[in-house]
């Protein structure tokens, strides 16, 4: 801060960064989640103060909606993303705002193909409609867009994932989980870790990843009037409390000890929790896709309204 602030700075090691995933409320869409841990990849980059830990609650890491939950048809009835709100949204109703967007979407992507940068990423994002309103396709394998797919998820303080098990971000975020914490084994996507071995971020994060039985996506935030206009059955407020203990009790650890981050060492602990918040190991479900060999690679969708990958 300036010296006339009034306010001293705050030490980096008793700042925790905070994030829930992409927010979905009657149309309108954040990426806070992901956004969090794209900050904390940037300032790690740039060589700048880190903080002490990161919470992500259903962080969404992956806007190429590779990962096998992400349009899983078996999930339209269990979770509140549909698997189309996951892509660029279409509104019913033009307005001017809408327009404006598109028009300048528009510019920017000419403006792109003019200049024919150098992209890294998968063949899959050259097609004619863009694929996200948060990017123009050749920005989908930016790490500080999708933090999924970065060349190393290494040297990163303690993080906290939380996501739930019928939820659309499943995937990605376990798979995220594993990648900080063994950056050596999960080189994934081959295009965007070819480069590994030069990387000075190869040290592993320590890790807690927890998966909620049966929460659907936002289960610590929806109340009673979202889940009877969405009509979805949403559980009670003891899940969102467990969660919130937990995150508590986190922030409280990793802001009141001191974070040794020269260390060699990461801890690595992936749980799952019932509805009495109780702990159990991840399960083969959980654990599958950690095998998946299409990430950072867009699917083929071929069908709008029933969605399913092409193989």
């Amino acid at each position: 801060p300036s010296k006339d602030a009034g306010f001293e700075p705050i030490d980096p090691k008793r700042i925790v960064i905070m994030g829930e995933s992409a927010e979905s409320n009657y149309g309108s869409i954040s990426q806070r989640g992901g956004l969090a841990i794209a900050m904390t990849l940037f300032l790690r980059d740039a060589g700048l103060p880190l903080p002490c830990g990161i919470v992500g609650w259903s962080p969404w890491v992956d806007l190429t909606h590779s990962m096998p939950s992400s349009l899983d048809p078996n999930l339209i009835d269990l979770d509140l993303l549909c698997p189309m709100a996951m892509y660029r949204p279409k509104p019913r109703i033009s307005s001017p705002a809408w327009e404006q967007y598109q028009e300048d979407s528009q510019k920017l992507a000419d403006e792109i193909k003019e200049k024919k940068p150098s992209i890294v990423g998968d063949e899959s994002f050259q097609r004619d409609e863009q694929i996200q309103m948060y990017c123009n396709n050749e920005a989908l394998a930016i790490p500080y867009v999708s933090p999924l797919l970065a060349e190393s998820l290494g040297n990163i303080p303690p993080m906290l994932l939380q996501v739930g098990e019928v939820e659309r971000m499943h995937d990605e975020v376990v798979l995220f989980g594993h990648k900080a914490t063994q950056p050596h084994k999960f080189r994934v996507p081959q295009y965007s870790t070819s480069n590994f071995d030069e990387s000075p971020f190869q040290k592993p994060t320590s890790i807690i990843l927890e998966v909620y039985d049966d929460m659907p996506h936002g289960w610590q935030w929806n109340n009673v009037r979202d889940n009877i206009q969405v009509g979805l059955r949403f559980p009670s407020a003891e899940q969102a409390q467990i969660s919130f203990h937990r995150t508590c009790n986190f922030i409280k650890y990793v802001s009141l000890v001191e974070n040794d981050q020269t260390t060699e060492k990461s801890l690595f602990k992936g749980v799952r929790i019932n509805s009495k918040g109780e702990e159990r190991p991840l399960e083969q479900y959980d654990l599958d896709v950690l095998k998946w060999d299409k990430v950072g690679i867009v699917p083929d969708i071929t069908d709008y309204t029933n969605v399913k990958f092409v193989i």
